[in-house]
């Protein structure tokens, strides 16, 4: 590409510009144009730049038309970022967001230049790639991957490999997943892993059955859903004010007003849909924001509990209920770019352990939105074997020495 002054070399990215010579762009995290080097690897040009883009310092003969963040600025000293303009004097935009996606319709990157950016002029998030571990980077090129998907969806000439390496993102995101789930370890791992594959394969018929008994039921959010009535996770915008788990409507709606004073009773099979258990009804067990992948925080819970048979325990106190479920979970992938969502993922290590990285719903819609990636339906199942203790009363109950309250 040219604009008549010089001509520009692209890869993954803008290289080099040419005219009587070709100098070479060197970067920072943001994508600013830090130094020009010539052929020979001399410095020709360095410049500074003030968090919102103001030139603080420019030294060299070099000289270039893009320079904060990468893009371009003009005579006037505003910077072009394709739907309005930026004047990094005020760290506002000149217009308006077109998109009004913004919660402040003039700032720039959410008053938050240092980790994000804008290209567009729409709407900002920048993941902090450099914060991804090492060990995922050899392993997995996610550190790579990740600075490339960063980069500017809405230039053509960067298009193509931003989109390629959201998707190679995660589906190497996926493997990491799957491996760390395998063996039984956390299902839920392997589930997640699983399911962004379908996404990002297309799979028009998505239904994985985990293995009886599978770890996935530890899940926080999902045991919130089966069986645990425990104060919410996150806060009270994130999760619904009241959680029925199915196992209290299986003990109290329908086991309870069928025992009697006999040893021994077989029930009848029993289907309780999650749905009609959540307060308020739009909001499902987990928030989306929390959830591994995002799409997969908000999902709800069916259950169908069949051989179901009630005994009374041996000093008639109470009754010993054993049942086999079927939980089924029926869902479609759901992302919230327009409210600059992300999902935090376990990618980066710290002195205190494993340290979460947030990556925006926006990197999924752009694959849907390309056709790279598909939202069809999903269906989960997987199955138990529950030995229920209840005193008389039904006022509790316990598991494997887990006492739980029927309160």
């Amino acid at each position: 590409m040219a604009d008549g002054t010089n001509t520009y070399l692209y890869g993954n990215g803008r290289i080099a510009q040419t005219s009587s010579t070709t100098e070479y762009f060197l970067g920072d995290a943001l994508g600013s144009v830090r130094q020009l080097v010539n052929s020979a690897g001399a410095v020709t040009l360095t410049q500074s730049y003030a968090p919102y883009g103001e030139t603080v310092s420019s030294v060299g003969s070099g000289t270039s038309a893009y320079q904060y963040t990468g893009e371009s600025r003009d005579a006037n000293g505003l910077t072009y970022l394709r739907a309005r303009y930026l004047d990094s004097s005020t760290g506002r935009f000149t217009q308006r967001d077109p998109s009004g996606l913004e919660a402040n319709l003039y700032l720039y990157a959410g008053a938050n230049p240092v980790n994000r950016i804008d290209p567009a002029g729409l709407q900002s998030y920048k993941v902090e790639c450099h914060k991804i571990s090492e060990s995922l980077e050899v392993t997995y090129n996610l550190r790579t991957l990740c600075n490339i998907a960063n980069g500017n969806l809405h230039y053509p000439i960067d298009r193509i490999a931003v989109l390629d390496a959201r998707e190679k993102f995660f589906r190497n995101i996926s493997k990491m997943s799957k491996l760390l789930g395998a063996g039984g370890v956390n299902e839920g791992y392997w589930w997640a892993g699983q399911m962004l594959e379908y996404y990002v394969d297309g799979a028009t018929s998505v239904n994985v059955n985990l293995p009886e008994n599978t770890s996935f039921g530890k899940d926080a959010g999902i045991r919130r859903a089966l069986i645990d009535k425990r104060p919410p996770r996150y806060s009270k915008d994130e999760e619904p004010a009241k959680i029925t788990p199915l196992l209290h409507v299986f003990l109290k709606e329908y086991v309870q007003p069928q025992v009697g004073c006999e040893n021994y009773q077989i029930l009848f099979p029993k289907r309780i849909l999650g749905a009609g258990n959540y307060f308020p009804q739009d909001i499902s067990p987990r928030p989306y924001a929390r959830g591994w992948w995002g799409a997969f925080g908000h999902v709800i819970v069916d259950a169908t509990y069949s051989n179901i048979v009630v005994q009374r325990n041996a000093d008639n106190s109470g009754y010993i209920i054993d049942t086999k479920v079927n939980y089924k979970v029926e869902d479609d992938y759901g992302w919230y770019p327009e409210d600059n969502k992300t999902t935090p993922l376990p990618l980066g290590i710290g002195w205190s352990g494993m340290k979460f990285i947030d990556v925006p719903h926006a990197w999924e819609q752009s694959l849907a939105d390309a056709g790279m990636a598909f939202e069809y339906p999903f269906t989960i199942a997987w199955s138990n074997h529950l030995q229920i203790n209840v005193p008389n009363d039904f006022s509790m109950f316990w598991i494997n020495s887990v006492f739980y309250s029927l309160q």
